[in-house]
């Protein structure tokens, strides 16, 4: 099914293919709860506020969207800012990893945006807010971007307090490795370890498991049997500790554990849409799903979606 490779493993042996199976007493399940179609051109992001609000972002600008009754929405533009990733405060105070500046910026209650870290030459990418109030976000060297990584290139993992005061950083592993090339997304399990979408390429990507130690254990590709690359494009990770990837190229869901196994690959079609883009929990136990409308000739697009459209979707077993 999945495949996970073990650092240790990979080094002795190789990489090997590992057959993981689910508890059959957990039933994984991803059901349509309502469909609410949008003016945006696309949900590049989204990140919950409260029950019925949410933050959203695409191509340009930043947005408050509010779920009203008989599934209609209503969309407030909050700013003209063109960013890579947002992650919310527990005081609602929302940071702004920028899309080609090398700030961090931080949206006030007053709604005003005000410079909260510098990354000093390097573009902030993927940013998180972990429990402990870290906030840990992947960087590059500013230019243009390349995947082929120089020795002058820098992709890092860094832990910045909540006052935006560099704690650590986290670039190569214990064999002078690089971890990442392109860290897109970054999210914690409750013991404050990470997993981080991870761009190799132009349409493909892996899941790297990294502790907070700065070790990575393992790395997720996808299933060598997909009719795509596997293009991670967002993740979330839910109360149990697994992690639901969305999977644009295969338009389906990885969800894995924090062993890298994967418990289940759900296909967005069956569920109900196309190409599942952004993610976020909703209410704890819900997941929304921002879609995105793609030029892409070779993929069939069952569902026919003329709009960009936010998914609520119920999870269950997971």
């Amino acid at each position: 099914m999945g495949r996970p490779l073990r650092c240790k493993i990979i080094e002795t042996f190789g990489s090997i293919q590992e057959e993981n199976v689910v508890d059959s007493n957990k039933e994984i399940e991803l059901l349509l709860e309502s469909s609410h179609s949008t003016s945006l051109k696309m949900v590049k992001r989204i990140e919950e506020i409260s029950d019925d609000k949410c933050y959203v972002f695409d191509e340009s600008s930043l947005y408050c969207l509010e779920f009203k009754k008989e599934e209609k929405v209503h969309i407030k533009k909050i700013a003209d800012i063109k960013a890579f990733d947002i992650s919310l405060l527990k005081s609602n105070e929302l940071l702004i990893a920028m899309e080609k500046e090398g700030k961090i910026m931080i949206l006030k209650h007053s709604l005003k945006i005000k410079l909260f870290h510098s990354c000093s030459g390097l573009l902030p990418r993927g940013i998180h807010i972990s429990k402990d109030d870290k906030v840990i976000v992947g960087v590059r060297e500013e230019g243009e971007f390349g995947l082929s990584v120089g020795e002058d290139c820098k992709r890092q993992i860094k832990i910045l307090d909540i006052n935006g005061l560099e704690e650590n950083a986290f670039e190569y592993d214990k064999d002078g490795k690089r971890i990442v090339s392109m860290p897109m997304k970054i999210k914690t399990n409750a013991d404050e370890d990470m997993f981080i979408i991870d761009r190799i390429s132009k349409l493909e990507g892996r899941i790297v498991f990294l502790t907070k130690y700065g070790n990575v254990s393992w790395v997720y590709k996808g299933e060598q049997s997909a009719k795509y690359l596997f293009q991670p494009w967002d993740l979330v990770v839910t109360s149990r500790d697994n992690a639901i990837i969305s999977d644009v190229a295969n338009q389906a869901f990885h969800i894995l554990n924090s062993n890298g196994q994967l418990l289940k690959k759900h296909s967005s079609i069956d569920i109900g849409f196309s190409f599942p883009f952004s993610l976020s929990i909703y209410r704890g136990n819900k997941l929304l799903v921002g879609s995105h409308i793609l030029n892409m000739d070779d993929i069939k697009d069952t569902c026919k979606h003329k709009s960009t459209n936010i998914f609520r979707i119920t999870i269950k077993g997971i």
